[in-house]
């Protein structure tokens, strides 16, 4: 028998090597590895300076600290057709893998159901993460308007600036289904300029989800009584409105209330945030976790605090059950709630 030589007992061994590396798996990589040194970036569906960009420029600013491995959060904004475009961008062609999170409207998730504007999103199979606050949607009229009350928007034209989704539709909704006389005056940009307009004596108001945005820039204004907050639109009363009459309240019939409810209930969600379907499961659970850490870390609410928002979290599990929800209202009361939305022309 020949010797084996030094050279090919070396060639033995490393094919050896070669054969247990092929045949151990290979360890899966950690939530932590996958996003330290990466970036992840908040899309949000508006323009800068309003409501929806104040919320998500705040959490940007404080959930990398609890997502592990501490990625770099980058917020852009993809304004345009009430944040449809942000989430279409978001379900079909931004990343999958966790370095995406998304916030729009509280009414996106329901444009699918109505089928009035074009989605290429099913709400359904969002990932959602929760929400800073639930939303609190108002008529806001300025101190110098001959309206004052609820009743008087009952009674008299009321001029009602708008800029888009909730704040068409909702004060279209209230005159479709109690008989108020809103006339809306389009083509506002965001709640910025609605602001702006109301300030200029442009407009007399403005209704839809504008209340904390009203607060967080015009504080003076709540203050000093430059506004008047007549009548709460929301599918659930803020206890911090007090006495200011609901719209649901006002409601005729119970389908009335049903239809209403519908087309102005989505404020509980808030603004909503939310990653793409087929995030793997344990990023999405921990981006998940990071957010409610988020919601109670010391540092985003004396920010909030300072900036006059109300953190009042819900959960993604529970904006996934309203979705949920909405999708199984009766086909009636669905229907009655497009036709209201399709008057408003928002669908166009």
């Amino acid at each position: 028998m020949r010797p084996i030589v030094p050279q090919t007992i070396k060639a033995l061994v490393a094919a050896g090597l070669a054969a247990c590396a092929v045949s151990l798996p290979v360890a899966a990589e950690t939530v932590e590895e996958f996003y330290k040194g990466k970036q992840l970036t908040l899309v949000i569906g508006f323009n800068t300076g309003g409501g929806f960009d104040t919320y998500g420029r705040l959490v940007a600013r404080h959930i990398g600290r609890h997502i592990p491995g501490q990625p770099v959060v980058v917020v852009k904004n993809q304004p345009g057709a009430g944040s449809i475009i942000a989430a279409n961008s978001l379900y079909s062609i931004g990343p999958k893998d966790g370095t995406a999170i998304g916030l729009i409207a509280e009414s996106a998730p329901l444009d699918p159901l109505y089928g009035l504007v074009k989605t290429g999103y099913d709400p359904l199979k969002f990932n959602w993460l929760g929400s800073v606050d639930r939303s609190t949607s108002v008529c806001i009229i300025w101190n110098t308007s001959k309206t004052q009350t609820a009743k008087d928007l009952f009674e008299r034209e009321t001029v009602i600036g708008t800029a888009g989704t909730s704040t068409i539709v909702f004060p279209l909704a209230l005159n479709s289904v109690l008989g108020m006389r809103m006339k809306l005056v389009t083509g506002y940009s965001g709640t910025a300029g609605l602001m702006l307009a109301l300030e200029r004596g442009e407009i007399e108001g403005m209704c839809g989800p504008v209340y904390d945005a009203v607060k967080a820039r015009h504080p003076a204004w709540l203050a000093n009584k430059q506004v008047r907050i007549v009548i709460e639109v929301g599918g659930e009363k803020s206890s911090e409105l007090g006495d200011v009459p609901f719209a649901l309240d006002l409601a005729k019939s119970e389908d009335d209330r049903k239809v209403l409810d519908l087309i102005v209930g989505a404020t509980v969600m808030g603004r909503p945030f939310l990653m793409p379907p087929d995030v793997p499961a344990d990023r999405l659970a921990a981006v998940r976790a990071a957010f409610e850490a988020t919601m109670k870390d010391a540092k985003l609410l004396a920010e909030a605090e300072k900036l006059n928002i109300q953190v009042n979290p819900i959960t993604g599990e529970q904006i996934e059950r309203y979705v949920k929800a909405a999708y199984a209202t009766p086909p009636a009361i669905i229907a009655r709630a497009r036709a209201i939305v399709e008057s408003t022309g928002v669908a166009k």
